[in-house]
């Protein structure tokens, strides 16, 4: 059973895979977080880890919208949470993610615009930015969490190319450059150190239904994950229905041109 800092490390081998290889000519947020998401569904589809206190083991799926319309009030990607504790206990959440990449010629992420972020906003107060930058990322926010969290993986190669940070830090800043970075997390953290502890999810049934596809709602996500995460608990069978009307799963074969028209 790999230890937490393999893991992590996995992850950010695919965020820097699916940055460096987009990086110019396809440089655009629905090419990256696709080759994100297949990456992390490559490496990760199941796995358990090992850290000081528990054992975790994570099954996820991952999922694309099949209408191929623009996502206007939830984000870009979905990540819903099952969390199932030795106890019993179990809890589910949402967690919404807008992605926006850094623009060459202003460094700056020019996509991102007040009125959707607030939007967004409306919909889920937990909801986050993926911000993507083609170079180093090293100026995210400094913890005693993350100094621990750099001393575990990050002795090698001390920086990442996604990191997130709160919608809301980014609408009272109003800026929307590297200015952003001090406020963020890596992806990977938030990941793993985050979302698959329960933390900043949105726990309303209508967020969850949209997520799942079940509500009758326009501008749904792109994508959908769907992770149930095991604390010191077997995970005998996959635990979280999507609407398979509205989303299709990703599988080894699926190629960005499935789900988007180009030009």
């Amino acid at each position: 059973m790999p230890r937490i800092n393999a893991v992590l490390s996995q992850v950010e081998n695919v965020v820097a895979q699916s940055t460096f290889e987009n990086y110019p000519d396809f440089w655009e947020e629905n090419h990256i977080t696709f080759d994100l998401l297949k990456g992390l569904r490559k490496a990760l589809n199941f796995c358990e880890i090992e850290n000081a206190s528990n054992n975790v083991t994570i099954n996820w799926r991952i999922y694309k919208q099949r209408k191929k319309e623009n996502e206007r009030d939830y984000g870009d990607i979905a990540l819903i949470v099952k969390m199932l504790y030795q106890d019993k206990d179990e809890l589910e959440g949402v967690a919404f993610l807008e992605a926006k990449r850094k623009f060459e010629n202003t460094l700056a992420f020019d996509s991102a615009k007040t009125d959707q972020l607030k939007r967004i906003d409306d919909h889920s107060t937990t909801a986050m930015m993926l911000l993507y930058d083609f170079s180093d990322i090293t100026k995210f926010a400094t913890i005693e969490a993350l100094s621990n969290y750099r001393q575990e993986w990050f002795e090698l190669r001390p920086c990442t190319h996604a990191v997130v940070l709160p919608i809301k830090t980014a609408l009272r800043i109003g800026r929307y450059n590297m200015s952003l970075y001090k406020f963020s997390l890596p992806f990977s953290y938030q990941l793993f150190f985050r979302y698959f502890n329960g933390f900043d999810l949105d726990f309303t049934p209508s967020s969850l239904s949209v997520a799942k596809g079940f509500a009758d709602q326009k501008g749904m996500p792109s994508y959908v994950i769907t992770a149930s995460v095991g604390i010191n608990r077997e995970i005998k069978e996959y635990t979280t229905q999507v609407n398979n009307e509205t989303f299709a799963e990703f599988n080894e074969g699926s190629q960005f041109s499935d789900y988007h028209s180009e030009g």
